[in-house]
């Protein structure tokens, strides 16, 4: 288990990007790359706490002090091994799986405010309707006005009440990231998350005190614009190597075969040894 910090001794700054993907049934492996001047630096073979760590430990003196972020999802482990390696950088929840949360519970609050729709349209003799969720997780500014998208989502939104709130707080929750500079960020995620704790829906009181946990970690995005783009990106490479390899049930296999994939083709040339003379 090794990760490639010599591949980043040269910069002046580090932003880290740390991100599980799917290897087989329900286990996982850890991706870790320098999200900023795009570079893999290897991957783990589990999400484990204590692996994690670990790995982050091998981190050279002389680098660890140039380490500015690390991006990384809604992973209590990841975030807990880097706060207590690098106590000093700056954590960021990355704001894709901050929208992504968002969106996943507010079609939870759909699903479930269909069923009592339908269920009060059965006692009537009516058939089953669907709720468009599309469309209440698309961003506001990507509803097609041609096709009546806006203007039909507006009547939805009036006509049910309970969703328009949290379609709202979800459209909030997209401002915060447009805001100019980590100050006004603040005010406008501090005034979401009041409207959610004096909200009588109780799933939206839950979800404001998860953005009370999270407040630091998201509004850190705004000191160095650390995102986990990068790091998204080295898994779709990955999902690649799994589907022509049809599939890998040993993650030591999975990660060498990856790894040729994902290192430069000059790294794998001049440290053609490294495979064979650093276990994993």
């Amino acid at each position: 288990m090794r990760i490639r910090w010599d591949l980043i001794s040269n910069l002046s700054e580090i932003h880290l990007g740390l991100d599980g993907h799917h290897l087989v049934n329900k286990r996982f492996v850890e991706t870790i790359a320098e999200v900023k001047q795009r570079i893999p630096l290897g991957i783990l073979p589990d999400i484990k706490k204590q692996t994690v760590k670990e790995a982050l430990l091998t981190c050279p003196a002389h680098l660890r002090a140039i380490i500015k972020s690390a991006a990384v999802d809604m992973d209590e482990k990841a975030i807990n091994a880097l706060k207590e390696v690098f106590p000093d950088i700056a954590i960021v929840i990355d704001h894709y799986h901050v929208i992504q949360d968002a969106n996943q519970r507010l079609n939870k609050a759909r699903l479930i405010e269909q069923e009592i729709i339908n269920q009060q349209r059965a006692k009537k003799g009516f058939g089953r309707m669907e709720i468009a969720g599309n469309l209440l997780r698309k961003a506001r500014e990507h509803l097609n006005e041609k096709r009546g998208e806006k203007e039909y989502l507006d009547i939805f939104l009036t006509r049910y009440s309970r969703l328009k709130i949290w379609y709202i707080c979800k459209e909030r929750l997209r401002d915060v990231y447009k805001a100019k500079n980590r100050q006004e960020g603040k005010q406008l995620l501090e005034s979401l998350i009041l409207t959610m704790r004096t909200s009588d829906d109780i799933e939206l009181y839950l979800w404001g005190k998860t953005l009370i946990h999270y407040k630091e970690e998201i509004l850190n995005y705004f000191l160095y614009r650390t995102t986990n783009a990068y790091t998204e990106g080295l898994h779709v490479r990955c999902k690649l190597v799994q589907r022509i390899s049809c599939g890998f049930r040993n993650a030591e296999v999975y990660i060498r075969k990856a790894l040729l994939v994902l290192l430069p083709l000059s790294v794998v040339i001049t440290n053609s040894h490294y495979l064979s003379n650093h276990p994993l």
